[in-house]
């Protein structure tokens, strides 16, 4: 019911794994571009966080559906009701791929295996026998987790997963400089121009694959906390506006500076071919044992 509760609840719940992946949008769409798109959907949820709220008030309404359903009617009631759900399952799918792709990387660090793990993946690891066993095990960990009627009992295992992500930024900040370095050293050609870094260069999205609306969806997609609104408006003590929108507020400035830093920090680390999801970066020498302590925490 604090304010300082409500503000790590509504940050914890839009910050995810998906933050991982705002270094290659920084890479397709320049860094700046990338910077000044964020802080705009930053802005646009800060803005309907409060509508939201607003229209409760008014209303009298503190459930999200039903606030809908007051406001537009059934039919668009219904439709958010399939969008949650079906956002709910597209989470537990890229949860599994991800969980999936960090098993087979930490195992083929401790193998000990010659070679780089894209070989020993489509050789070893990306095989029936591997593959689905350890996504219905995973299966059977996540649907129990589902089933939970009391969110609440999850508080410490959140708090450890939001720690775990927080340890992976703080190693890809620290890192980032020399893994800059190693690119202008021993990447980066004056000659050819797809070896530059796009720092600025909007145009190179809008080529033939568009990526420039993926970029957008992956920027706006990361302030992802509506759902959330309700329940500290519900528990929060004198919930009047002023100290709802300063959880807003707060809450989105505090993402912000979390994914400014690794969108940043993620961009020098692989300013060229960077990988979907900034933790499959190729390391530098042989092993990264803080990398793969923060993906075994990841798992």
């Amino acid at each position: 019911g604090s304010i300082r509760g409500s503000i790590f609840a509504i940050s914890s719940l839009a910050l995810g794994t998906g933050c991982l992946s705002l270094p290659i949008r920084f890479t397709q769409m320049g860094m700046v571009w990338g910077l000044v798109f964020l802080t705009i959907a930053g802005g646009i949820a800060y803005w309907t966080l409060t509508l939201m709220i607003e229209a409760a008030r008014n209303s009298k309404e503190k459930d999200y559906s039903r606030l809908v359903k007051d406001s537009l009617g059934k039919g668009p009631a219904v439709f958010l009701d399939c969008v949650i759900l079906l956002y709910i399952l597209g989470v537990l799918i890229s949860y599994q791929v991800i969980i999936y792709s960090l098993i087979g990387r930490v195992f083929f660090y401790f193998s000990g295996r010659d070679g780089d793990f894209n070989t020993f993946n489509d050789e070893i690891w990306n095989t029936y026998l591997y593959k689905f066993p350890i996504m219905l095990g995973i299966c059977v960990i996540l649907i129990p987790l589902c089933l939970l009627k009391d969110i609440s009992k999850m508080r410490f295992t959140s708090l450890f997963s939001i720690a775990s992500l927080i340890y992976v930024i703080i190693i890809i900040i620290i890192q980032s400089p020399g893994y800059y370095s190693h690119y202008k050293e021993s990447i980066r050609k004056e000659e050819d121009l797809s070896t530059h870094a796009n720092f600025y260069d909007l145009s190179k999205a809008f080529g033939n694959t568009l990526i420039f609306f993926p970029c957008l969806a992956t920027l706006f997609f990361s302030f992802t906390c509506h759902a959330g609104a309700f329940p500290v408006y519900k528990t929060l003590n004198n919930p009047v506006s002023r100290r709802m929108n300063k959880v807003f507020r707060r809450s989105i400035l505090l993402d912000l500076i979390i994914y400014y830093c690794v969108g940043v920090c993620g961009f020098l680390t692989a300013p060229v071919n960077a990988p979907p999801l900034i933790i499959y970066r190729d390391q530098l020498g042989k092993s990264d044992i803080l990398m793969t302590i923060g993906k075994i925490g990841m798992c």
